[in-house]
C-alpha cells in the first residue's frame, strides 16, 4: 500500500512517500496504527489526547475522501490502494 503526506505531514515525518504491507481487507485504524509507529511525529497531528482521529484529518483512499466512502473509517483496503494524508486547509 502506498501512503503519501503533505504539508506538515511530510515535513514532521521527514518522508513524502513509503509502502506498507498489509493484508487485503485492512481498516484505516490499522494502518493508522502502523504509520504512528513508523512516525510517532505525527500522533500530536491525527489524534487527540484520548486517542480519537481528529476530525479534520483529511484521508483519501485512491483519490476520494474517506468520509466520501460508503463505510468511511471502517472501509476495508486492498494492498494496491494509495493512501494520502493531508493537512487541514484554512483560508478566506
Amino acid at each position: 500500500m502506498q501512503i503519501n503526506l503533505y504539508g506538515i505531514y511530510r515535513i514532521s515525518a521527514g518522508d513524502k512517500t513509503f509502502k506498507l504491507d498489509f493484508p487485503n481487507g485492512a481498516k484505516i485504524d490499522e494502518i493508522l496504527a502502523s504509520i504512528l509507529e513508523r512516525y510517532p511525529i505525527l500522533r500530536k497531528y491525527w489524534l487527540t489526547e484520548d486517542g480519537d482521529t481528529y476530525s479534520h484529518l483529511n484521508i483519501f483512499v485512491n483519490g476520494v475522501d474517506i468520509f466520501a466512502l460508503p463505510n468511511q473509517m471502517d472501509t476495508l483496503l486492498h494492498p494496491k490502494d494509495i493512501l494520502d494524508f493531508l493537512p487541514p486547509v484554512g483560508g478566506g
